[in-house]
């Protein structure tokens, strides 16, 4: 499916803040959808379903700047910036067993199991929220920056994968439901928090 990309950025009064917004869009892949829907092929429509919202916002705070003494070592350099990721759950076909072709085409990758449509179920939503906070403290003719970054600071489980295989094919072509159908095989990952530092000349 081909993915186009609208930037939105928004300009504040404050030059220190901004916000910048990625919408994942679908334009082509509507219209591809749309015709396949018209000729009457609709398997690819679901995947409409599945459109990332990323928004990343940054903030260097204003305050305490030429203050001097303590308060502007202390309080001043300091900037805050994070990435919020919101999707649906990408779509995706239940299968039968592997290498069982019951629809007799010569090829038994891709059977899709009786019941359903392609790309018919989806993976639950996905959101992370990536925040990192920065201290700049200048050394003479650098600039000493202290990094406290989160990854998926909420510790969701974004589901990236799951047991697809449905049915299972036995003897005779009977059919046999998979229990395990649908249980998350793969994530994400868990919360990952990471201190750094950087040297700026």
């Amino acid at each position: 499916m081909t993915k186009g990309n609208l930037f939105v950025e928004r300009e504040e009064s404050l030059v220190d803040l901004w916000l910048f917004i990625v919408v994942n869009t679908t334009i082509l892949a509507l219209l591809v959808n749309v015709l396949s829907l018209y000729y009457g092929n609709n398997d690819v429509a679901p995947n409409l379903f599945y459109i990332p919202v990323v928004i990343s916002a940054y903030w260097s705070m204003p305050y305490f700047r030429g203050a001097g003494g303590w308060k502007e070592a202390v309080l001043a350099g300091w900037s805050l910036s994070g990435i919020f990721t919101l999707a649906s759950g990408q779509a995706f076909t239940p299968i039968v067993t592997p290498n069982t072709d019951l629809n007799a085409d010569g090829n038994n990758r891709n059977d899709i199991a009786p019941g359903f449509a392609r790309n018919s179920q989806t993976y639950p939503m996905l959101m992370s929220w990536d925040p990192r906070i920065t201290k700049d403290i200048p050394i003479g003719p650098v600039n000493l920056q202290l990094i406290a970054e989160a990854f998926n600071i909420l510790n969701r489980s974004n589901v990236t994968g799951v047991t697809t295989t449905y049915w299972r094919v036995g003897a005779g072509q009977t059919l046999t439901p998979v229990t395990t159908y649908g249980f998350p095989t793969l994530s994400s990952g868990p919360r990952i928090i990471q201190l750094a530092a950087k040297v700026i000349f």
